[in-house]
């Protein structure tokens, strides 16, 4: 599956983290720390990604297949202020 995201979308930062219950910690965590670290290259070397709007998934409870959210009495449709707020808090890499 890797390996088809990887030639779908070469410039994808994509790391396998084992999660069984024999898996080390400290390897998980390596793992993770170095995927941060190559995002954090390539934004700095301007190869960082390239935000899209896309609609949000929702769960169909009739099928149980994955269908595009366009918003529901419960949550509504996101806001564009909501947008722009995630998309510059990930472009600069912190939390709000």
């Amino acid at each position: 599956m890797i390996k088809e995201l990887r030639r779908q979308h070469p410039e994808s930062n994509i790391v396998a983290v084992d999660y069984d219950p024999g898996a080390s910690e400290v390897n998980q965590l390596n793992r993770i720390k170095l995927m941060i670290s190559v995002a954090k290259e390539n934004m700095r070397a301007g190869k960082g990604f390239k935000l899209e709007k896309v609609a949000p998934l929702a769960m169909d409870e009739v099928t149980g297949q994955m269908r595009a959210h366009d918003g529901c009495v419960s949550c509504g449709p996101a806001s564009e202020e909501a947008v722009a707020s995630v998309a510059e808090r990930l472009g600069r890499g912190i939390k709000k």
